[in-house]
């Protein structure tokens, strides 16, 4: 079997499970084949040994049960960056690249500041931060020691300077620090609903981090719960979520800050995505 035919056959294999059937038969190839999408297409004809066609039969086939690719292949590219991933963290979203946008935007000329990702997964956010902002001190926290075990790996990997620590949502994260903090946080927030009628392939992903409760905001109204013990600690929040939370978002935080500007701002397809609340 030819790449031109192993990517012909694996199309109509995913076709029914996948939004985007060439693109994944070509990056799992690619993957297979320990090269990239272009090199399948400078190479049509190559030949596929019995091992790799193997290998890439198994690959689709558990894609056709809707596995996403990023499990598949372990990695996840994440701010043009690759990010390992396995089924202990969510794999990282796109639209999770808007809470970076803004966060750089406002810190890039700050000195040190002080960033904490509450509820890192992989480490995509904080990672990301921590390389875009060098001058910043990035800290991370998450619930799971296995998904701090795979945040760890990619930072080490990447090279980010992250300091990690497993507790739940700040724990006490805001007794270590002298100055105020930022806080950017992409928590769980699908609602009961939402988590009932979950896509195939999301079923994949670990449900603690997608469980927002009965309207998505649980984890959001525990974190205030736990900001408001010591409020003079935070300079402002980042919190990534639903366009039809927005409204409640603000309702919650602004019983802690009412005099703080608040910001809405809308990811690439035009909805409402990130929650901003700058107490300065």
């Amino acid at each position: 079997m030819t790449v031109k035919a192993a990517l012909i056959w694996a199309q109509k294999k995913i076709a029914a499970s996948s939004k985007s059937p060439a693109l994944d038969a070509e990056v799992l190839l690619a993957f297979v084949l320990k090269t990239d999408r272009a090199g399948l297409f400078r190479e049509p004809e190559q030949v596929l040994t019995v091992g790799q066609k193997r290998f890439y039969a198994g690959l689709i086939a558990r894609r056709a049960r809707f596995e996403p690719v990023a499990y598949l292949t372990g990695v996840k590219e994440f701010y043009s960056r690759p990010f390992a991933v396995s089924l202990h963290v969510l794999i990282p979203r796109p639209e999770t690249e808007t809470l970076i946008d803004a966060v750089i935007h406002d810190w890039r000329g700050a000195v040190k500041p002080v960033i904490i990702d509450v509820g890192t997964g992989s480490g995509a956010i904080a990672i990301t931060l921590c390389k875009e902002l060098p001058s910043a001190m990035v800290m991370a926290t998450d619930l799971s020691a296995a998904a701090l075990a795979q945040a760890r790996k990619n930072a080490k990997r990447l090279q980010a300077k992250v300091k990690f620590f497993q507790a739940n949502l700040l724990g006490n994260v805001l007794k270590k620090i002298a100055e105020p903090a930022i806080i950017a946080a992409n928590l769980p927030y699908l609602t009961a609903a939402q988590m009932k009628k979950l896509p195939p392939d999301v079923r994949y992903e670990p449900r603690q981090a997608l469980n927002g409760g009965v309207d998505g905001l649980k984890w959001y109204r525990a974190l205030l719960t736990q900001i408001k013990k010591t409020p003079e600690k935070i300079r402002a929040v980042y919190l990534e979520a639903d366009p039809r939370q927005m409204r409640p978002l603000k309702k919650i935080f602004r019983r802690v800050w009412p005099h703080a500007s608040v910001e809405i701002i809308k990811d690439l397809a035009g909805k409402s995505r990130v929650f901003v609340m700058r107490m300065d």
